[in-house]
């Protein structure tokens, strides 16, 4: 990746600083927008977010579509540049629009594009052409859940689970939809007596199946029972690299974190300075559990994970130390978390760092770079938080709010929070 202070560098990131200096380089950032769309540079592909960003690039630079077409040609999937195109013809790229019904462009790519414009209502089924619009609707159902299940499934009466047993209960757990998980988690976990908790401690040591399992740590987390301990030691421990982790033993120790995670607050916190130093996935239960209980005096020590992770690392591995010093918003940290702003690779990273910046900039009144530059990042989530906490807005930051207030592209929850800065101005 190319060094996080270049005009490419700053594209490669998502940053907001990267799609300015484009939009002020004009033609000669075309280049490196495509660049970018081509090769996807982000770290993890299924979270990062870059198509709104170099889409919004393409329409304003007015970038040719050949060489995103020629990359997608032989795609075996969605891509990237599937969504850049997307985008882009959203924002108005009048090539890009006639992308979508030409028939020299093979018709998989050509639904693909028309796949998201759907999605983000600027196209409707009805208006697209036949062969077009019947692969269209066969993705979208596939995506779908099945309209004939679903309406049965939510009259499904509520659980009774107060006769139940803890066998009755894990059993349920076996099947149980997402919505009734808690209901059974704390029906469990009011099953205290001796018999009951060995019978669910043997169910998390034994037993294969996940639903049984997850609910019967999640059960003894909340009873704060002990016994379970022993057992996160020994799966913490273990090491992923050669085979040493089955399905099975993946299954155990997530729902190991699970039950840690349902430790009370206090227990969860001095397990979390005992686990972190430790590394591996002994730090990554404990960087959740810093996540939501980390107090002030944590905060040197998380500050020393993100910085040494700042010198070699992506910013991946920080997420939840990132999200504990954003909760703490204690004004030591912005330094670091401007630093971790300009220079992480990881654009969720960079996100929860200017979280946190935001809620500092709205506390102490400061004006903070990072937060007003957000307002063109690739993540919404971001963006939203500039439109929601930037203290003061310039022309350029006014123009690009009220450009985000309409953008048919950008997530609704970052258009509403643009409309209603707009309202407040």
């Amino acid at each position: 990746m190319a060094p996080p202070d270049s005009r490419f560098g700053r594209l490669q990131r998502g940053r907001g600083a990267g799609f300015v200096a484009a939009l002020e380089a004009g033609r000669a950032a075309v280049d490196d927008v495509l660049r970018c769309a081509i090769e996807d540079p982000r770290v993890d592909r299924l979270l990062e977010a870059r198509g709104r960003y170099l889409g919004e690039l393409v329409a304003a630079l007015d970038a040719p579509v050949e060489p995103l077409l020629a990359a997608l040609h032989d795609a075996d999937g969605p891509r990237l540049g599937h969504e850049v195109l997307a985008a882009a013809a959203a924002c108005g790229h009048g090539a890009c629009r006639r992308v979508v019904e030409d028939d020299s462009v093979p018709l998989g790519l050509r639904a693909t594009i028309a796949e998201w414009l759907v999605e983000w209502e600027v196209a409707t089924p009805a208006a697209l052409s036949a062969p077009l619009r019947a692969r269209v609707m066969e993705g979208m159902l596939s995506n779908a859940d099945s309209v004939s299940v679903a309406p049965r499934l939510r009259r499904r009466p509520a659980l009774d689970l107060a006769t139940n047993s803890v066998e009755e209960l894990l059993e349920q757990a076996r099947t149980a939809r997402l919505v009734d998980h808690e209901a059974l988690h704390d029906a469990l976990a009011a099953r205290r007596s001796a018999r009951e908790r060995a019978h669910l401690f043997d169910v998390l040591r034994r037993e294969f199946v996940h639903g049984r399992v997850q609910a019967a740590a999640r059960a003894l987390g909340a009873m704060n029972d002990d016994r379970a301990l022993e057992l996160c030691e020994r799966f913490f421990a273990r090491s992923e690299e050669g085979g040493a982790l089955t399905g099975v033993d993946r299954m155990r120790r997530s729902a190991l974190a699970d039950y840690a995670q349902r430790l009370p607050g206090t227990r969860q916190l001095a397990l979390a300075r005992s686990w972190h130093p430790r590394g591996g996935y002994f730090a990554v239960v404990a960087g959740m559990m810093m996540e939501e209980y980390a107090e002030p005096d944590d905060r040197l020590y998380l500050e020393q994970c993100v910085e040494r992770d700042l010198e070699d690392g992506t910013g991946w591995c920080v997420i939840s130390e990132l999200d504990a010093l954003s909760r703490l918003a204690d004004e030591r940290s912005a330094p670091l978390l401007a630093a971790v702003a300009e220079q992480a690779a990881y654009s969720h990273a960079r996100r929860r760092a200017v979280r946190g910046l935001a809620v500092i900039a709205s506390e102490r009144g400061a004006a903070r770079p990072a937060v007003r530059e957000a307002l063109w990042d690739c993540e919404d989530e971001a963006a939203a938080d500039a439109c929601a906490f930037l203290p003061d807005l310039d022309d350029a930051a006014t123009a690009r709010v009220r450009s985000l207030s309409t953008l048919a592209v950008a997530d609704m929850e970052l258009r509403e929070r643009a409309s209603r800065r707009l309202g407040r101005r």
